[in-house]
């Protein structure tokens, strides 16, 4: 995830070819520290990016309960931690909700 990425979560997008200006409530340029994506989901789902370790620990309960699931997709390392598209569906599953993210690539 790049640290320009924006993250939405619950929003449900109707345009075919990408957001409308109706659609972009804000964007977020998080804390660059390695928990940047952390922060974003933060800041998305509390409105506050400093709750970020109570989400982090939240999503690796998910990851150890699911591990062999995503251990196929991550693997041990940690250096794929918030890689698209995959963390985005274990912390889609982890808060049972919509994530959609939209990076400027």
């Amino acid at each position: 995830m790049t640290k320009e990425a924006k993250l939405e979560v619950g929003q449900k997008s109707q345009a075919t070819d990408g957001l409308s200006m109706k659609q972009v409530v804000g964007h977020f340029n998080p804390l660059p520290d390695e928990n940047y994506g952390f922060r974003a989901l933060a800041l998305a789902i509390t409105g506050n990016q400093e709750q970020y370790k109570l989400l982090k620990a939240e999503v690796i309960a998910i990851l150890n309960k699911k591990n062999v699931f995503y251990q196929q997709i991550f693997g041990n390392s940690q250096d794929n931690w918030f890689q698209f598209p995959e963390m985005v569906k274990l912390a889609a599953d982890t808060f049972n909700r919509v994530i959609t993210c939209y990076t400027l690539d």
